[in-house]
């Protein structure tokens, strides 16, 4: 048969669309696959994801400049990052731990006594009353502060060694003039480990002697 007979114009071929019955069970099932699949993806904040689930999930990588390529942080079973240090040796970073080095930091702020002022500095004598700040290791300050009954200065010697001491500092109590007694305040870096007082006047002793002192690393 020859095509010009089957060729028609489209706007002469017409449709009753009231005969036409379309099945759409497959396409409705395949949007209720699609939905379910979007649910699962979203997930609920107290869902524990593990590798072998399907979830929508975010991991946080780390860019390795040397390689030019991304590498996951790694945490061990309870969430702590671990990282490894030039030595080799992992360190494992938590807020708990930053919390007690903070708390390591000013934990020592608080008021310690040396001398309680119930006595004297003696004349000429270096107090055998002895601080001592620990390990040299650590770099620490040292402030020093309380009263005297007179201001005759006296002095603050440092050891390393605990037996041949130097002299560092003099210092000389000044007069509150609402209670009429001497008040001192000096803060001493990184001088030493142990820390001795000294009265150098010949003849005078210094009086209701009181002392704290408070260390920052």
């Amino acid at each position: 048969m020859s095509n010009k007979f089957l060729q028609r114009a489209v706007s002469d071929v017409s449709f009753n669309v009231d005969n036409v019955n379309v099945n759409t069970d497959s396409l409705e099932a395949k949007i209720q696959s699609t939905n379910d699949k979007l649910d699962s993806f979203s997930g609920a904040s107290n869902n524990t994801v593990g590798d072998g689930q399907v979830k929508l999930q975010v991991f946080t990588y780390g860019r390795d400049t040397v390689n030019n390529v991304n590498r996951p942080i790694k945490v061990d079973s309870i969430g702590k990052v671990e990282i490894d240090s030039p030595s080799g040796s992992d360190i494992n970073l938590r807020l708990d731990k930053i919390q007690n080095l903070r708390d390591d930091k000013t934990s020592t702020l608080n008021a310690n006594t040396l001398f309680d002022g119930s006595g004297s500095l003696v004349a000429n004598t270096l107090n055998s009353t002895t601080l001592d700040l620990g390990a040299t290791s650590t770099a620490k300050t040292v402030h020093f502060y309380g009263k005297a009954g007179n201001d005759e200065k006296f002095d603050i010697f440092v050891s390393n060694d605990n037996s041949t001491y130097i002299r560092v500092q003099s210092i000389k109590p000044l007069v509150e003039p609402i209670s009429s007694t001497f008040h001192y305040s000096y803060r001493m870096e990184n001088l030493g480990r142990y820390y001795r007082i000294s009265n150098p006047h010949p003849t005078t002793a210094i009086t209701s002697f009181q002392m704290f002192y408070n260390i920052t690393k």
